[in-house]
Parts: structure tokens; C-alpha cells; sequence
């Protein structure tokens, strides 16, 4: 009777029937549910969507201040007429619609940089050669310090994108910052209009262009709002692009 030897090597034709487990490449790992994950960062599709969204709803705030701004102007004249501030003269649907944009816009703002961090952060792994201007602080800094607010937050937009879409022209991203250009001088003109940042100086004659002041700061913000969700909707396809083409290869 033979005795079986735990330790005897197999013969040949036995250890050729045994599968030989092969690698699995850095980028594909087993996920949850057995499928495969790209190890690294995945793409923030789900900020991108919550900044196209959060971006139309302030632009559609902007609509509606222009057109509260129509029905408060005479408020805004008699106080003027008064000598009252833009506080003074109570409250109006311009005041009430702007109330409303304050939170939106806060938000607004830390979701678009918290995508633009994490499209930095992504580009970083999988385009590591690719041009980055400015460091990660300035995704939040550059929108307020004075003078390099005029570009660095183009330079970081404009980075994330040509580092994701191939052949993608500046003319949209530049077409985009101009309109925010413009949007910042206009809303600069309203707060010298209504009474400085805190509305609490005295209103002008000025008050009674308030309103046209408004109504074009709305028609630039609608343009640059588009180019905005243009440029993200670039930058989340061609993250996912380049995580398609890791997986394929």
C-alpha cells in the first residue's frame, strides 16, 4: 500500500494541469463586486455634475436679480432723492432675490474648486508630465487676491483641461474668463451703485442704472455659465476616456 508524501514535487504531467496565476496590472485591481477598479483617482464626475448644477443656478439667480432689479428701482430713486442708503431704503425684491444667491453661490464655489482639486489630483496620476502653472492653493486663493485674481484662476482651469482633452483649443476657456471678467466689473459697478460693499453709504442719481447694470452682468453670466459647463463636461469625458484606454490596455 502506498503511503501519500506530503512534500514529493509533482510530476510533470500533474503541475502542467495546474493553473499559474498571472499578475494583475497596478491599474486593475479586484473591486467589491468582482469587477474591475482603476487603483488611483477615479474621475469626479460626481463634483463635475454638482458644479454644472450649482453654476446654472446661480446664473438663474443672476436672471432673476436682473429682473427684481426692475421692480426695485424706484425704491432705489425715492431713496436716493432722500439721501438714504441701499439699506435705508428696505426692502426690496432686489434685496430678497440676493439674499437667496448668497448661499448658492458659496457653494458654488467650494464644489467647483473641490472638482478642480480632485481633476488636478487626477491628472497628476495618470498625465504625470502634464503643465500645471500654479500650485493646488491658488484652486482656492486665486479667485480673491488681489491683481492675480485676473488670470491665475484661468491659468488652473485652462491646465486641468488641456491636461485631460486632447486638442482642445483655449478659445473657449479664454472666451469663459473674459465673461467672468466682465461679470466681476459689473458686479464692482452695482456695489459702488447700491452704496459700496455693505450698502451703507448714501444712494446717487446712479441708483436708476442699477437695474441695465444687472441685466447685462445676467446676459454675460448666462455665456460664461455655458462655457463653463462646456469645459466640465471636456474635462469629466476625457477622464473618462483615459481611464477606458488604462483598462483596455
Amino acid at each position: 500500500m502506498s503511503v501519500h508524501d506530503p512534500f514529493r514535487v509533482p510530476s510533470s504531467s500533474h503541475a502542467a494541469s495546474v493553473p499559474v496565476p498571472v499578475p494583475t496590472p497596478p491599474w486593475e485591481l479586484p473591486g467589491p463586486l468582482g469587477g474591475p477598479v482603476l487603483a488611483g483617482p477615479a474621475p469626479a464626475a460626481g463634483l463635475a455634475s454638482g458644479s454644472i448644477v450649482l453654476a446654472w443656478l446661480v446664473t438663474g439667480g443672476l436672471v432673476l436679480l436682473a429682473v427684481a432689479g426692475g421692480y426695485s428701482e424706484d425704491t432705489w430713486v425715492e431713496a436716493a432723492q432722500r439721501g438714504e442708503s441701499y439699506i435705508g431704503a428696505g426692502f426690496t425684491p432686489f434685496l430678497g432675490v440676493s439674499l437667496i444667491i448668497a448661499p448658492l453661490v458659496v457653494a458654488a464655489y467650494v464644489v467647483a474648486c473641490l472638482w478642480l482639486q480632485a481633476s488636478r489630483a487626477f491628472v497628476a496620476v495618470r498625465n504625470p508630465s502634464a503643465r500645471r502653472r500654479r500650485s493646488t492653493g491658488w484652486i482656492w486663493f486665486a479667485w480673491f487676491v488681489p491683481v492675480v485674481q485676473i488670470w491665475f484662476p484661468y491659468e488652473v482651469v485652462r491646465d486641468v483641461e488641456r491636461a485631460t482633452v486632447r486638442g482642445r483649443r483655449a478659445f473657449g476657456a479664454v472666451a469663459w474668463w473674459l465673461c467672468w471678467l466682465m461679470g466681476l466689473l459689473l458686479i464692482w459697478s452695482g456695489y459702488q451703485w447700491t452704496g459700496g460693499f455693505l450698502g451703507a453709504d448714501p444712494l446717487t442719481d446712479s441708483a436708476s442704472s442699477i437695474h441695465e447694470n444687472y441685466t447685462v452682468l445676467a446676459g454675460f453670466a448666462v455665456i460664461a455659465c455655458a462655457l463653463w459647463t462646456r469645459i466640465v463636461v471636456g474635462v469629466r469625458n476625457g477622464q473618462r476616456a483615459m481611464v477606458a484606454g488604462l483598462l483596455r490596455g
